[in-house]
């Protein structure tokens, strides 16, 4: 009997997925918190739906691929294939240098404080703030009209400035989207990342925590 999971939303689920959810809060675990804290006798027969799930799914969509050209059905048959090699992979993980990492996430965050001390300098001000308004001010305090503050377009400025906050941009993505998440998602030098194959508009496959059917 389809429950409603969320309060404070209206979303209809199946009983298995509801007590789910209720021993995840009783607990407060959140979904990046995966699965293996949570109480056996729920898990069970929650996967054990899930899978029924995907299998009456499989059942009512499969014929109408059948009924599509060779194509189609060979891209789905790699698909799959696919799939089984990227489950190995998430299931054996990837070995992470963990003293290496750290070590090399010091050494960006030291390179991004003298990236924004650089920044400061440039500009004469006292705080940095990675962002539209603040950029914008400190470029026309500089004689430069800025559109936007994208990379394209600070890529055209040819200003000092330009430069230095896209060298710290970079940084900082290296250091909070790569290093830092690794560390933290990393159990005993051992990423196990959940692979996305159909995760973005472009094609292309994107990986992240083991996310919740």
């Amino acid at each position: 009997m389809p429950l409603v999971s969320d309060p404070s939303r209206t979303r209809l689920v199946s009983r298995e997925k509801y007590e789910l959810d209720q021993a995840r809060r009783k607990l407060k675990l959140k979904i990046s918190d995966g699965f293996h804290l949570l109480p056996r006798e729920v898990l069970i027969p929650y996967a054990i739906r899930d899978a029924d799930f995907t299998v009456k799914l499989f059942q009512k969509l499969y014929p109408m691929l059948e009924a599509k050209d060779d194509g189609l059905r060979e891209l789905y048959r790699r698909e799959m294939e696919l799939s089984l090699v990227l489950l190995d992979i998430e299931s054996k993980g990837m070995g992470l240098d963990v003293p290496y990492t750290e070590e090399t996430s010091r050494d960006v965050a030291t390179q991004m404080l003298r990236q924004e001390l650089a920044i400061l300098t440039l500009t004469g001000r006292e705080t940095f703030v990675d962002h539209h308004e603040w950029i914008k001010s400190a470029f026309a305090e500089q004689g430069v009209a800025l559109s936007d503050t994208q990379k394209a377009t600070l890529g055209d400025v040819g200003h000092p400035l330009a430069k230095a906050i896209l060298e710290y941009r970079r940084l900082k993505k290296l250091h909070s989207t790569y290093l830092t998440a690794m560390l933290q998602e990393q159990r005993d030098g051992v990423l196990h990342t959940g692979f996305r194959q159909h995760g973005t508009r472009t094609g292309r496959m994107s990986s992240g925590g083991v996310q919740e059917g």
